[in-house]
């Protein structure tokens, strides 16, 4: 039986930890905060997000949870354009579906933590320093040993600035704005809208919420403030529920996996850029890879191979995919009308791999 500690309760940490529940490791999940509570508002799953939770047999509890996106409404220089998602992802098993983050973490932390003995959460305790040999310093003095530390701990990740200094993450000329907002009118469609170099958008979570989000560029790292919302953005703005989130984007700009008996998942892995919605669903994939190599090899140096040699290449792709999103966000393009049937051939093409299982990644 092997110590593992995972560092980070969010989406990735709490999946491995629900993926290792039954594995026979003694797991520690050590977090920060007091209390699970997620950053951000809503988050988008895409069928390669809910395949990797179908193998812990969450994704049916996933989908109740939140809101099946049909429709993905795009309006850009006076024309609107609607894609189908169905056609977006063709032989997909699972549809695209927006949660609310904290439904989501509360249905992994219950598979996770079901009363099993093996099976720690830690609230509360920070992560000093790690060694790749697997020796940990918390913040409040307590030193232990595992025999593999997961950073699973976000673009700011301790553990990763810890075992690779040298390799931060990269503040981008672009900031968001992200909230929740009461709302009992809306369908089955993601909107969108770009116009003078501000895009928007709404995403129906189901239980009369919408995820609402905001997007610029701002080279002099001005925040976005409410009087930048078009109307209707401002008017969600006024009905939001808890924390509105403001700030840049963050990217890991080198993708870094492992050093000595410790390893990365997640954004603390490899950060993209949010307008490519799959930073949840890769982080899932991540953790149930990880448990799958750990379940196959016994000896943990030939298991984090394996993870690393596994994801390397789906990354590099989703890397190249997100930094071409953010050209074109700096590029300055002529607001001229959609073309619907080019635009969902676009995304098809850009999403195409990760219809691949995750066995064959």
């Amino acid at each position: 039986m092997s110590r593992v500690l995972i560092v980070g309760a969010g989406i990735g940490g709490l999946t491995l930890a629900a993926a290792l529940r039954d594995s026979g490791h003694r797991v520690d999940v050590a977090e920060q905060a007091r209390a699970i509570e997620p950053i951000g508002a809503g988050i988008v799953l895409h069928p390669n997000g809910l395949a990797a939770l179908d193998a812990l047999g969450l994704a049916e509890t996933i989908i109740g949870l939140g809101q099946e996106i049909e429709t993905l409404a795009i309006s850009r220089g006076g024309t609107t354009i609607a894609i189908r998602l169905a056609d977006v992802w063709p032989e997909a098993h699972f549809p695209t579906v927006a949660v609310r983050r904290a439904d989501l973490q509360r249905a992994l932390a219950a598979c996770a933590f079901d009363g099993s003995e093996a099976m720690r959460l830690h609230l509360g305790q920070r992560l000093a320093t790690v060694s790749p040999d697997g020796r940990v310093l918390f913040a409040d003095g307590d030193e232990d040993a595992y025999d593999l530390v997961v950073g699973a701990d976000g673009v700011h990740s301790t553990v990763r600035a810890r075992l690779f200094p040298e390799s931060p993450a990269l503040e981008l000329d672009v900031r968001y704005l992200r909230f929740c907002a009461l709302d009992h009118a809306r369908d089955a469609t993601w909107r969108t809208v770009s116009r003078n170099g501000l895009s928007w958008g709404f995403i129906p979570l189901g239980v009369g919420r919408v995820h609402c989000f905001v997007q610029r560029m701002s080279p002099d790292g001005a925040p976005i403030s409410p009087a930048d919302l078009d109307p209707e953005m401002a008017a969600a703005y006024s009905r939001r529920e808890g924390v509105a989130h403001e700030g840049p984007a963050w990217i890991m700009p080198e993708q870094r996996w492992r050093s000595g008996n410790c390893v990365l998942l997640g954004d603390a892995a490899h950060a993209l850029s949010p307008t490519f919605t799959e930073g949840g669903s890769l982080a899932i994939e991540d953790a149930v890879v990880l448990a799958r190599c750990l379940e196959q090899d016994a000896i943990v140096s030939e298991a984090l191979a394996c993870y690393a040699s596994r994801r390397a290449p789906r990354l590099a792709w989703a890397g190249r995919m997100s930094a071409s999103q953010l050209l074109g966000l700096r590029r300055a393009r002529p607001e001229r009308p959609l073309d619907a049937t080019l635009a969902a051939e676009y995304l098809r093409q850009m999403y195409r791999p990760l219809l691949r299982p995750l066995d064959q990644a």
